[in-house]
């Protein structure tokens, strides 16, 4: 077998692999920074879920308490430090219902992550 002489294009094989190779590395970057945003949305969502069933035993504490056991119902988990707010004033309209304030603030994070629930208790309650 005799060489062959080198084709004009056999350089380009070369940067076609390069190419290619450039490509694929683009394209993984852009698939796990997509992913990792998936997952930083998903664990806020499961916060904001573990947020919610907390405040919800706190509301019904609440309830069944009054307004003057708010202060011993303030408390903190692994994730949140609860507290809450009540309205001074009843809801416009109305005699029966005040509205309260229920804050589950993150212990880790920004103060802007804080969770917000609002719930009408009887104002009989203060």
């Amino acid at each position: 077998m005799a060489d062959r002489p080198a084709q004009p294009d056999a350089g380009f094989i070369l940067l076609d692999a390069v190419l290619a190779a450039g490509l694929l590395a683009f394209a993984g970057t852009v698939i796990i920074m997509i992913a990792n945003t998936m997952l930083t949305q998903a664990e806020r969502e499961l916060d904001r879920s573990v947020a919610l069933v907390g405040s919800q035993s706190l509301i019904k504490q609440y309830l069944l308490l009054g307004s003057a056991s708010a202060p011993q119902l303030e408390r903190e988990d692994e994730l949140f430090v609860y507290s809450f707010e009540p309205s001074p004033e009843p809801v416009a309209g109305t005699t029966a219902l005040l509205e309260v304030t229920l804050w589950a603030r993150p212990k880790s994070g920004r103060p802007s992550d804080a969770v917000r629930f609002d719930f009408l208790a009887p104002a009989a309650a203060r």
